[in-house]
């Protein structure tokens, strides 16, 4: 998780500072990491409920999936 973490987002906030204008790149950027924050605490609390009411296995089952579909439905938006 760390490696693809310390990976995506120097990724995710170059394209932001990069389509931005000058005078947004500020508030997007800002805003970038108040939703970063937010999911990690979201997903902290619903791991963590998963793990309590299921066990531990299907809480990795889910994350899994999450990044498989997502991995599946990037190249949609992918500009040429």
């Amino acid at each position: 998780m760390g490696l693809s973490y310390g990976i995506i987002v120097p990724v995710l906030f170059t394209q932001i500072s990069k389509q931005a204008s000058e005078r947004n790149k500020g508030g997007l950027l800002a805003l970038a990491t108040s939703s970063q924050t937010l999911g990690v605490i979201i997903g902290s609390v619903v791991s963590g409920k998963l793990v309590t009411l299921l066990g531990v296995r299907y809480p990795f089952l889910a994350v899994g999936l999450f990044f498989i579909s997502l991995a599946l439905i990037t190249p949609l938006f992918k500009k040429d």
